[in-house]
């Protein structure tokens, strides 16, 4: 396969994981140049397509087949909130991150020392708070710094995570604790 193949076919997997995407957010993801990046674009054109999303600045590209069930999720069927690990893709996949993260929040989540990527709490789409872990023998902690206040219903779905994660890694009791 030649580069330019293998260039397009790595836009559109990322596509696939990230899309809808600029061509400057899979420039930062797979480290290609911006013209290499611009071609595979280019050469893609009959299987994807350009979106706006409101409020957002930019040309984002989407997979034509990904499209189609875009359209069809309902705006009125909340998402569950859940627990995402350190390092998660979901905050390494795209250039501009206010998207998922309002600008006075980014400092608790990226750490320029030593450049860690905290462990966060995504709420609707959004990075709402983070989250760090304490053990002991028998009981897993998991300890929500949260930005702004919770709603009840998305506290019962972190329990949840929290209570499937505690159970994955074995611990007999598992607690869910809201700091601030």
């Amino acid at each position: 396969m030649s580069e330019e193949e293998a260039q397009k076919n790595l836009f559109l997997k990322y596509l696939r994981g990230y899309g809808p995407a600029t061509q400057q957010d899979f420039v930062l993801w797979s480290g290609v140049m911006a013209g290499d990046a611009k071609r595979a674009i280019e050469s893609s054109s009959d299987m994807i397509e350009a979106v706006e999303i409101l409020g957002v600045k930019g040309r984002f590209w989407l997979l034509k087949k990904d499209s189609k069930t875009l359209t069809s999720i309902s705006l009125d069927e909340k998402a569950p909130a859940f627990l995402l690990p350190k390092f998660d893709s979901i905050l390494l996949g795209h250039k501009d991150r206010t998207r998922i993260i309002r600008k006075e929040y980014k400092k608790c989540v990226f750490k320029p020392v030593g450049g860690d990527i905290a462990a966060t709490v995504w709420i609707n789409g959004h990075v709402a708070g983070t989250w760090k872990t304490k053990k002991t023998k028998q009981t897993l902690s998991i300890a929500i710094t949260p930005f702004e206040k919770i709603g009840k219903e998305d506290l019962r779905d972190l329990e949840k995570t929290a209570q499937e994660l505690g159970s994955y890694m074995r611990f007999r009791e598992t607690k869910l604790l809201l700091a601030g």
